[in-house]
């Protein structure tokens, strides 16, 4: 019984994507483009932001019990002491996030200066920083970053693959006062990067309504 569940449910999803696919080429025979509505995020409470970032919490402090439970490896740990130096100059350095977004700063110079601003805030508070990363990760948006291949890095995260490069090792953030500057550069570079990088969907529709971005 589940398994003609399951056919039924991919041949709607073939069925589907015909149909939306013989729109599209419609539209680029005819010139005439359906600009895809705007997606606004829902309404959310501060109650259910407020549950919503301790979910996300809980689930990472498990994550980060799970990994602290496997035994390091002798190659872990020179790599971890292998990125303190790139961590303190990526900390000290103010132009590195710059350099980071170079591209996306003189192609889309507003739409970076607001990324920058916000991220700004979310340096000196944790708290705003996740809620930041809250309204990224509930955006209705949110799947198609994936399907293209924009990263959604994490602030604080044991996985070096989903943090920013400037920022892949974490000894430093262990250390007491100077650990808390370096977490919240890792703040500012991440959330600059991510909500820059949030918003290019919708630039490219606009630039290229011949190609449109697949909702």
């Amino acid at each position: 019984m589940v398994g003609l569940q399951d056919q039924i449910k991919q041949l709607r999803r073939e069925l589907h994507a015909e149909d939306v696919l013989a729109d599209l080429q419609e539209q680029q025979r005819t010139g005439e483009y359906k600009l895809p509505e705007s997606r606004k995020a829902p309404y959310t409470s501060p109650a259910l932001e407020r549950t919503q970032i301790e979910i996300h919490r809980l689930r990472h402090a498990q994550r980060q019990a799970v990994e602290s439970q496997k035994q390091s490896t002798f190659g872990k740990v020179v790599g971890e002491v292998l990125e303190i130096p790139r961590t303190a100059q990526t900390t000290a350095d103010l132009s590195y996030n710059l350099r980071q977004n170079i591209v996306a700063a003189f192609s889309h110079p507003i739409t970076t200066g607001k990324a920058a601003g916000q991220a700004l805030r979310g340096t000196f508070s944790r708290y705003t920083a996740e809620q930041l990363q809250n309204s990224l990760r509930e955006s209705p948006n949110y799947l198609n970053y994936n399907r293209m291949g924009i990263a959604i890095h994490e602030l604080e995260s044991h996985v070096p693959g989903l943090r920013e490069e400037g920022f892949h090792g974490s000894l430093l953030e262990r250390i007491p006062i100077l650990g808390e500057v370096v977490k919240g550069a890792n703040r500012n570079m991440t959330l600059t990067g991510n909500l820059t990088r949030a918003a290019w969907p919708t630039i490219s529709w606009r630039r290229t309504p011949t190609q449109p971005w697949r909702r």
